[in-house]
């Protein structure tokens, strides 16, 4: 079984927490508690395969400068975190990203960008298409989640191992040996 390293960035109160619980336990914690860090595993089947992921949930650990090298380095995947109803959760994301190519010594990284609690669209202060823009920008995967309801919770953590898969080396066929024709010549 292979591992997936992902890690859930994003300002406090996004509900990166949320999510992560929501995908580990499937259930939603109501009271908001700011955590210092936890990590989480589960298996899961992506496309036909079990994958063990390991959820580094940060709590916004990553505005101290200092921890940002440990946090980003040895993690294969990158769900950064928004609240469709706070936008400076929105504005700081690149920033984020930014930091996570510097750190990583990269052009590209895997990245899956999740526009949280979806189910208060009547408060949204970020559109879609803006989210998008950004995305295409990032070349992030863009969905909308909901930890409350669980709406794209699975499918944000499992397109995190799709992106990740997509950077490892593609495994090339065996080349098939070629058959050797024999002939016997009697005299």
């Amino acid at each position: 079984m292979s591992q997936v390293k992902v890690v859930v960035l994003g300002l406090g109160a996004v509900g990166k927490s949320a999510l992560t619980i929501r995908f580990v336990q499937n259930t939603f914690v109501e009271e908001y508690e700011p955590t210092i860090s936890n990590t989480y595993k589960k298996t899961a089947t992506v496309d036909g395969k079990s994958y063990s992921i390991d959820i580094l949930d940060t709590a916004g650990m990553e505005c101290n400068e200092s921890l940002k090298p440990v946090i980003y380095r040895g993690r294969d995947c990158f769900v950064l975190v928004y609240a469709i109803t706070d936008r400076a959760s929105f504005e700081s994301i690149k920033q984020i990203h930014d930091d996570i190519l510097r750190v990583k010594d990269s052009e590209k990284v895997p990245c899956i960008l999740c526009g949280n609690k979806s189910d208060l669209d009547d408060s949204r202060q970020v559109s879609v298409e803006e989210v998008q823009e950004l995305a295409n920008s990032l070349n992030a995967v863009f969905l909308e989640t909901s930890a409350l309801n669980g709406n794209n919770v699975e499918e944000a953590m499992k397109k995190a191992v799709r992106e990740y898969t997509k950077t490892l080396p593609q495994e090339k066929e065996a080349p098939k040996p070629k058959k050797t024709k024999w002939s016997c010549i009697l005299i």
